[in-house]
C-alpha cells in the first residue's frame, strides 16, 4: 500500500524509490527509546524511524555511513543505538570519512540535525536546520547506494 508521507515524501521522489510499509517492530521500537529517554521523538523522525528498514536506508544512500539502530537484530556489529548524547541531543550515527558524529534536538516537529566533528574542540554545531531537510539532502548528494549485503 502506498501512502504520502508529510516529511519526507521529497526523499523518496528524490531516489525513485517507494515508500517502505511502516513496521510494527519499528513503532514498537520508537516507543520503547521515548520510554528509555523520557521524552516523545519530534515528529519527523516518528516518520522515518517507523518505515521499515529505516536504518538500513539511511546507509544505503550514504544519507549517515554508520547509523544508529532503534534496535540490533538487523546489524548486531551496527556502531549502537539510538540513544541521548550527554548534551541531550538523540544521537543518529557517524560518518566514515570525516570522524564526524551526528544527532537531532528533540524540540519541534522537525529538528535541526548537529554535527560533531572529532578532530575540532568547537562541541556540537547545527548543520541543517531540519532533519527531513538534512535526509533529503544526502539523499540527493548520493550517486551509488550501497549494495545491499552491505547495509
Amino acid at each position: 500500500m502506498h501512502h504520502e508521507l508529510k516529511y519526507h515524501q521529497g526523499t523518496f521522489d528524490i531516489l525513485g524509490i517507494d515508500v517502505p510499509p511502516v513496521s510494527k517492530q519499528g513503532l514498537q521500537a520508537i516507543k520503547e527509546l521515548e520510554r528509555s529517554i523520557g521524552a516523545r521523538l519530534p515528529e519527523s523522525l516518528r516518520e522515518w524511524y517507523s518505515l521499515e528498514g529505516a536504518a538500513r536506508l539511511l546507509r544505503k544512500f550514504a544519507i549517515i555511513d554508520e547509523p544508529a539502530q532503534l534496535d540490533l537484530p538487523d546489524r548486531p556489529l551496527a556502531p549502537g543505538l539510538i540513544g541521548l548524547t550527554e548534551e541531550g541531543f538523540l544521537y543518529l550515527g557517524c560518518t566514515e570519512q570525516a570522524g564526524c558524529e551526528l544527532a537531532a534536538e528533540l524540540e519541534g516537529d522537525d529538528p535541526p540535525v548537529l554535527l560533531y566533528r572529532e578532530a575540532a574542540d568547537y562541541g556540537w554545531h547545527q548543520t541543517y536546520d531540519r532533519f527531513s531537510g538534512f535526509v533529503t539532502a544526502m539523499a540527493a548528494k548520493c550517486r551509488r547506494p550501497r549494495p545491499d549485503e552491505e547495509c
